[in-house]
């Protein structure tokens, strides 16, 4: 974990907290703040947890987008939050 990572996590936290009563309702917004929780613990950019996670966020954005309840812009926004809480690969 670093500064920047923990950063992100913050910001995805703030956010989620802002539009949770609005738009999300607890659940989506629990099972995101998990994985950011999850991304930022991460001590390496690969294994199957860390896919697991992004696809479990990606399902959960992705719902919400289709149910109407968050807007392509704002998925894309978390998106990167989430994965800006995480590991870098190596390259």
């Amino acid at each position: 974990m670093n500064s920047e990572r923990y950063r992100a996590y913050a910001r995805v936290r703030y956010a989620l907290g802002e539009i949770r009563a609005h738009l999300l309702g607890e659940s989506p917004c629990e099972v995101l703040r998990d994985v950011a929780e999850g991304f930022l613990l991460a001590e390496s950019a690969e294994g199957a947890d860390l896919k697991e996670m992004e696809w479990t966020a990606a399902a959960t954005l992705t719902a919400l987008v289709e149910g109407g309840r968050l807007s392509e812009v704002a998925a894309d926004w978390l998106w990167g939050r989430l994965l800006a809480c995480g590991p870098r690969a190596k390259a």
